[in-house]
This record gives C-alpha cells, sequence and structure tokens, in this order.
C-alpha cells in the first residue's frame, strides 16, 4: 500500500504540472534568466559573442524532460542550444516553493 502512496503522490504532482503548464513554463524560464543569464553573459561567451537578452536565452534552450518525484520535487532538464556549449540546463523544485535551483 505504501508503494501505491508514493505513486499516487507523483501522479498528483504531473497532474499539478500539467494542468497549470503555461503558469509552470513561466515560473522555470523566469527562474533560469534570474540564476543563469548573468553567468551566461560574464563567463560563457565565445569570443566576439554578443551578450543574450531575455528572450534570446529563453528561445535558445529547448525541455527535454521532466522528472518527478514523490514530495513535489521535479526537475526541468534542457538541451541548451548550445548556451552553455552543450551543457544539459536543469531547474529544480518543488510544488509547493516554485523553482529553487538552476544550474
Amino acid at each position: 500500500m505504501e508503494k501505491e502512496a508514493e505513486i499516487s503522490d507523483e501522479i498528483q504532482t504531473l497532474h499539478l504540472l500539467t494542468a497549470h503548464q503555461k503558469e509552470w513554463k513561466t515560473k522555470v524560464d523566469n527562474y533560469a534568466v534570474k540564476k543563469l543569464l548573468g553567468l551566461k553573459n560574464e563567463s560563457w561567451l565565445d569570443e566576439g559573442e554578443k551578450k543574450l537578452d531575455k528572450e534570446t536565452f529563453i528561445n535558445t534552450y529547448k525541455l527535454t524532460s521532466i522528472w518527478i518525484s514523490k514530495d513535489g520535487e521535479f526537475e526541468f532538464w534542457h538541451e541548451d542550444g548550445n548556451i552553455f556549449f552543450g551543457h544539459a540546463i536543469l531547474i529544480e523544485g518543488t510544488i509547493k516553493e516554485g523553482p529553487i535551483d538552476a544550474s
């Protein structure tokens, strides 16, 4: 029975994320901008590369997967569109707190 409760929690998290997709995309994008855009423009520019603005940054990376665990935790994994020279972009969070970490 405990295993069923864990699955139910994960399905509930999935439901909350998918039922409010636009809101969660906005939250994740805004958090990525807040935590990673400055890093890109200060430390990850190729020689001669112009700084990225918010819009270009958001439109360059693409969601590849979402990992969900019990207790409302999630990870949004993105292909970086070469923003960080091929490194994945990870936004972690919880249903309750929203995005809480970016790398």
